[in-house]
Parts: C-alpha cells; structure tokens; sequence
C-alpha cells in the first residue's frame, strides 16, 4: 500500500503560483499608478476650470494648465495600456496555475480511488483468511 500522496509536479505548481503573486503585485501597482495620475489629471481640470472662471488668472495660466494637462491625459493613457498589460499577464498566470491545480486534483483523485481499491482487496484477503470457504 503507498504511503501519503505526492503531486511530482508540485515544485512548478509553487513556481507558477509566485509568478501568479509577482503578477498580481504588478497589477496592483499599475491599478495604483493609473488611480495616482487620474488623480492628478482631475485635480488639474478644477484647476482650469477654477482659473477660468476669473478672467484675470484666465490669460496667465491657461497655457501652463493646458500643457499640464495634455501631459496628465498621455500619462494617463500609458498608465491604461501598462494596467491591461499587467492584467493579462495575470490572467495568464492565473490560468497556468489553474491547469496544474486540475491536474493536481484528478491525480488526487485517482490516487484515493486506488487507495480504496488497495484497502478493500486487503480486506477481502484478511476475511478469507480467516474464513475458509466450505466446499
């Protein structure tokens, strides 16, 4: 009868699962960086909006604040294309563990079905012995 149940491919399951937490980590600091500047582009639009509402601030700092937030909205859009980057590199190695941890479960599986098997032929054996048949 074997001992407990040993998965062999468990080191590259652990491997997939740190990349999966690398990805997630990276995902989390593209989802940050994206909040961080969309921030900061919607603090500049008050800003505008603010200025333009007195003429005198209108004419001195609308170049500027149009500058700025051009800028803002392309930092904007990079950080966008990097967080769904980041995201399906995480859906990648989210389905790269996934696909181990099935197989890991029908091993399992199949491994518990052979260790009833095993247990119930070494029963059967134990009852015959004990029990001869009358002929």
């Amino acid at each position: 009868m074997p001992g407990r149940f040993r998965f062999t491919l468990q080191p590259l399951l652990d491997q997939r699962a740190y990349a999966e937490e690398r990805r997630r980590l990276e995902f989390a600091r593209c989802r940050g960086r994206r909040d961080e500047v969309c921030g900061a582009l919607d603090r500049l639009i008050a800003a505008r909006a603010a200025f333009a509402r007195d003429p005198r601030t209108c004419d001195a700092y609308s170049h500027p604040l149009e500058r700025a937030i051009a800028r803002r909205r392309g930092q904007l859009e990079d950080a966008r294309f990097a967080l769904e980057r980041a995201r399906e590199q995480l859906v990648g190695a989210l389905t790269a563990r996934r696909v181990l941890e099935r197989l890991k479960e029908r091993r399992r599986a199949l491994w518990d079905a052979l260790e009833a098997r095993e247990a119930e032929r070494e029963l059967d054996e134990s009852n015959a012995v004990r029990r001869p048949r009358r002929s």
